[in-house]
């Protein structure tokens, strides 16, 4: 009975001095606090002395109340640190850190029938060692299939909102409008013409489409860019406002021009981008921002993109 879940502090300790407990945080640790109490009175046996056993023990800093323990859960998962540091647990379960040297020096090994393709069960004739096997698989499960082969990038920087909302909505007060949205200065990387409109993508990996002004170019003149609504020549207004496009970046690459490109379907036009730290180049929709396409076939960082015309007539 002293095996069973009865303590956060028991708990807690023996997953830090026990290799043989690999316990893992369930959803209900964030979001139910009624799984902490035994609100039936099951009787779920005596430990060795003699104690019952019951609702669950919490820290003192939960004050004996299961609802403030699940906030302060939550609260940290959905914290600024946990999210910075997400990669390094991405790591460990589906990545880098899974196998191997790395995993070693992560202390991150486990028995050997937990891991995929250890064992082909199909291939052993002895049906009680099979058994035996599958059993050890079905009671101290397995380890995820290893997805990445390098080190997760960690997360950009968090997009600038108001403090997260605990209990909606009595807790939303309107305290001003904003009537547009700004975005700062950065250097262009990259500007493309498709018909009459120019795709800029900025070095913060900002796109904007806007309109190509081009009415008086057929009598002459000098021809410039310029920043205002200039009737003869210059850019206009957006067609697709300014958005944050991409993954993020291989660390070996160098954003420049060559990591983008522009295609023209009859349908539709697109922006290719490279340079993504999972070996992708994407597909950008240029009438809505969306991604319409990631290609992951290559085995290495896609340094550059070259411009693909396809226009055609039946």
């Amino acid at each position: 009975m002293d095996r069973l879940f009865r303590s956060i502090e028991a708990t807690y300790k023996n997953c830090l001095s026990n290799t043989s407990d690999v316990k893992e945080l369930i959803p209900e640790f964030y979001y139910l606090p009624e799984f902490l109490i035994n609100s039936n009175s099951y009787h779920f046996g005596l430990k060795q002395d003699d104690k019952p056993i019951s609702d669950v023990s919490l820290p003192p800093w939960a004050k004996g109340s299961p609802e403030l323990f699940i906030s302060k859960n939550r609260e940290a998962l959905e914290s600024e640190y946990v999210s910075s540091n997400l990669h390094h647990w991405i790591d460990l379960v589906f990545g880098y850190d899974q196998r191997g040297k790395p995993a070693v020096e992560a202390a991150n090994i486990f028995y050997y029938l937990t891991y995929e393709g250890a064992v082909d069960l199909d291939a052993l004739e002895d049906d009680l060692q099979r058994s035996a096997i599958e059993d050890q698989i079905a009671n101290f499960g397995q380890t995820p299939m290893q997805i990445f082969r390098k080190r997760h990038p960690r997360r950009g920087p968090p997009i600038p909102i108001a403090h997260p909302l605990s209990f909606a909505p009595t807790s939303i007060n309107l305290t001003s409008i904003l009537s547009c949205t700004t975005y700062p200065q950065s250097a262009v990387l990259y500007v493309g013409l498709l018909d009459s409109n120019i795709v800029i993508v900025n070095q913060g990996l900002t796109l904007s489409v806007k309109m190509w002004l081009t009415t008086q170019l057929q009598f002459g003149g000098n021809f410039t860019f310029s920043g205002s609504q200039d009737p003869f020549f210059g850019v206009g207004y957006d067609i697709l406002s300014p958005r944050k496009i991409g993954s993020p970046i291989a660390e070996n690459v160098e954003l420049g021009a060559q990591c983008f490109a522009t295609m023209q379907t009859p349908s539709e036009n697109f922006l290719i981008s490279c340079g993504n730290w999972e070996n992708s180049f994407q597909v950008i929709s240029l009438s809505d921002g969306r991604m319409v396409q990631s290609i992951r076939q290559h085995k290495d960082v896609v340094s550059c993109v070259a411009g693909i015309f396809l226009l055609w007539s039946l």
